[in-house]
């Protein structure tokens, strides 16, 4: 905090929070409800991360699913290329 500064001038210098937070703690910190502005602000973040995250999940369950798929294919063929080839050496 700069002396003399606002404090929405503080953390707009910061540059490390949301838009959206700052508008909601300034207008918070101007009508004398800041405690209660914080909560919103909580709650709006943390509404926001949990849709972020569920994005991100359900993009990554396709990818897992093929890996799994990818890695269980490796192994059925570790057990059949061996077996193939003995057909092959006992015919030939």
């Amino acid at each position: 905090m700069i002396e003399g500064k606002d404090f929405v001038y503080s953390l707009n210098q910061a540059s490390i929070f949301p838009e959206i937070f700052i508008q909601l703690i300034s207008s918070g910190y101007r009508s004398g409800n800041l405690i209660k502005m914080f909560n919103k602000a909580s709650s709006f973040l943390k509404n926001e991360i949990e849709s972020k995250r569920s994005i991100f999940l359900s993009l990554l369950e396709p990818l897992v699913i093929i890996f799994m798929g990818g890695f269980i294919m490796l192994i059925v063929l570790a057990i059949l290329i061996p077996i193939m080839q003995m057909n092959t050496l006992s015919l030939g």
